[in-house]
């Protein structure tokens, strides 16, 4: 099994910017710093020339690579990933039950991405961004603070600190861990997830969960390598 991504997108003039998230004050969420390609090739077991549009992240990764190569008993328990099996994909299926929205953090800025919309809030005081994705698909008109969206700004928002009021738990961190609409309150620290993958970025409380898996999915292998090494293609993860 061969995978193929990357660390984060890249803005090559689009909306008049260069560069990727963190070269931008205020941080930037557009779309094109978040995506990244990822392709995976096994001849004889995964379709060649197929893609899928579900949205996924690099907390995806791990497990659906463990799923894939039949080791899905061995994603660590504690602390619980946010990470989803999305293999069935690779060879022509769907997985089961699949909520298409992923989260992203970077420094100051977080953000949702779902099938229609996406939404990001910034410490401390904003600015925030509501776009439509179908109908705006290059982020040109910021749809935040108009009155006939503010229900769903409002749903997006709860969705957006329910997942990292989730992952705090899982870590067992400290700190409020979510930003208000008027941007007074935030997580006490931040890490990187794009979707597609996850760029480079400052460690926070999702970071150290799937930090913490790798550690204790290389403990499990440790003793009983030797029996999985024709099954298992090992990938070398950095930190």
């Amino acid at each position: 099994l061969v995978a193929y991504a990357s660390d984060q997108g890249w803005m090559g003039g689009q909306n008049g910017m260069w560069g990727m998230g963190d070269h931008f004050r205020p941080i930037g969420a557009h779309e094109l710093m978040m995506q990244i390609p990822l392709i995976f090739r096994q001849p004889g077991r995964i379709p060649a020339g197929c893609t899928s549009d579900l949205l996924v992240s690099n907390y995806d990764f791990l497990p659906s690579v463990l799923g894939y190569l039949g080791l899905g008993d061995r994603m660590p328990r504690a602390p619980r990933s946010p990470g989803r099996d999305f293999s069935a994909v690779l060879t022509g299926g769907m997985p089961g039950a699949w909520d298409n929205a992923v989260y992203y953090e970077m420094e100051t800025v977080r953000a949702i991405r779902t099938d229609g919309w996406k939404y990001a809030a910034r410490f401390p005081n904003g600015p925030f961004e509501l776009y439509d994705m179908r109908k705006d698909p290059r982020e040109r008109f910021n749809l935040f603070g108009q009155p006939d969206i503010e229900a769903r700004r409002a749903e997006l928002a709860k969705r957006l600190d329910d997942f990292f009021a989730r992952a705090r738990r899982r870590d067992g961190a400290n700190g409020i861990g979510k930003i208000t609409r008027d941007g007074r309150r935030i997580g006490n620290s931040v890490g990187n997830f794009h979707s597609f993958a996850a760029g480079r970025g400052g460690g926070g409380h999702v970071a150290r969960a799937v930090a913490a898996e790798l550690r204790e999915f290389k403990l499990k292998l440790s003793g009983d390598l030797t029996r999985d090494r024709e099954r298992l293609a090992l990938v070398h993860c950095q930190q």
